[in-house]
């Protein structure tokens, strides 16, 4: 139940805008290794790779971020069982989601 690899990889880029306002964007790429979910490793989970990016507009004060989970909807499984006679049942990892933040700071 152990990756064979795992990684995070991310790059922010932020230019200085009017008003004491940054736009910055932040790609992000995610991996991990094929592993097995059983001792008797006969549930295997393949390698799965995801990207996420951020992008927006901050203040000292505001933000708003616009954000995309999981870009090109990878599949893959946060977890795998089996019980005696029956097929195997997974949790689906999760799917491509699409958000907005804001932010205000005190």
């Amino acid at each position: 139940m152990s990756p064979s690899y795992t990684y995070h990889l991310a790059l922010t880029y932020r230019r200085p805008l009017a008003h004491n306002w940054d736009f910055f964007i932040r790609p992000e790429l995610t991996g991990t290794g094929a592993f097995y979910w059983d001792n008797a490793n006969t549930l295997e989970q393949d390698d799965y790779h995801r990207v996420n990016l951020s992008l927006g507009l901050e203040s000292d004060k505001y933000g708003i971020l616009l954000w995309a989970r999981n870009l090109f909807d990878t599949d893959y499984r946060t977890g795998a069982f089996e019980f005696p006679g029956s097929d195997p049942l997974g949790q689906a990892g999760g799917p491509m989601t699409f958000g907005i933040t804001f932010r205000y700071r005190f």
